[in-house]
């Protein structure tokens, strides 16, 4: 009988791994390079469990005791079944595990104990592809986090400028226009991947057209657009991620906030190719996304529009040209 077997990845097959993901561009599918894409999302699970970036954490609770597990407590390995990688989740003294978030469990592997939970990224992707939603490993994300930026220490990867600066939302709508959902870590599993329902995605994709339409229209001919003017599609990339979040889809608020940034996105007010300098990060953008995702709904409709003008006005009152 086949069984599951732990193995540690050495810097030289990690190495090869990302040189095997680099000879490919943009993104690669679970469908058509099915074994590459399951090590780089496993591997990517695995190093983030127990870390400032591990999403699933605040979700793992010892079944005995009914308390949380600590963080630095969670563990994971690398494993085998027959042909196939996947990743081991237990906790110091291995513990009986209790998932609090739902839908999770249904995409752990039968095998696994109840200390434990076995993730193999291809049955993960036989589900979303179920609900006609591609998995794919994004090349540059991969290389940026998994292969680049990864220290247990730092949260987020450190990557989200990098993501404004490279315009990422636009890259990210093409996704989910596509019904493409990167798979990479934990924030997918746990955020994205659990509780996925193919039919929400058909909205979905008409908001996503919607999105990348506008920030292309807005970055067009424009090689490397200010930092100033890249702050409000950065925000749409950020709603639209949400809204492609299970207990999101449809999300009133999001859309709310995601449609009043979409309007306010304009050439004039903050010319993309003008030889802008941003002085400094405006105050107004976190209180915007709290107000999204934590606030009542009549609050929004009211506030959203005025709150998005003082951010564009923020932004401009912060930058200055450089020439």
């Amino acid at each position: 009988m086949i069984g599951i077997s732990p193995f540690v990845m050495s810097p030289n097959e990690k190495a090869a791994l990302k040189r095997q993901l680099a000879s490919h561009q943009g993104a690669i599918s679970f469908t058509v390079e099915p074994e590459l894409a399951a090590y780089v999302a496993a591997l990517g699970m695995q190093q983030e469990v127990g870390t400032r970036n591990d999403e699933l954490a605040r979700f793992v609770f010892d079944a005995s005791s009914g308390l949380p597990i600590p963080r630095k407590r969670l563990r994971a390995e690398l494993v085998r079944y027959g042909r196939t990688v996947g990743v081991r989740i237990f906790a110091e003294g291995e513990p009986p595990l209790d998932i609090r978030f739902p839908n999770l469990r249904t995409l752990t592997h039968p095998a696994g104990k109840e200390s434990e939970l076995l993730i193999f990224p291809a049955a993960v992707a036989r589900f979303l592809q179920s609900q006609g939603v591609e998995p794919v490993i994004v090349i540059p994300w991969a290389l940026n986090t998994v292969f680049g930026g990864f220290h247990p220490a730092d949260g987020f990867y450190q990557t989200n400028m990098w993501e404004l600066k490279n315009v990422d939302a636009i890259r990210y709508a093409r996704l989910v226009e596509k019904r493409q959902l990167a798979f990479l870590g934990t924030h997918d599993f746990v955020a994205h991947i659990a509780g996925t329902q193919g039919e929400a995605w058909d909205a979905l994709t008409k908001v996503a057209t919607r999105v990348r339409e506008r920030l292309e229209g807005y970055v067009a001919d424009v090689s490397h657009p200010n930092l100033s003017a890249l702050i409000l599609p950065y925000v749409a990339g950020i709603m639209l991620d949400d809204l492609a979040q299970p207990p999101c889809y449809g999300a009133e608020s999001r859309l709310t906030v995601l449609n009043a940034v979409l309007d306010a996105i304009d050439k004039e007010t903050l010319p993309p190719a003008a030889p802008l300098q941003l002085l400094k990060f405006p105050d107004g953008y976190a209180p915007l996304l709290e107000m999204a995702r934590f606030g009542e709904l009549p609050d929004i409709h009211r506030q959203t529009k005025p709150r998005v003008r003082e951010l564009v006005s923020e932004i401009a009152a912060t930058s200055v040209f450089w020439q």
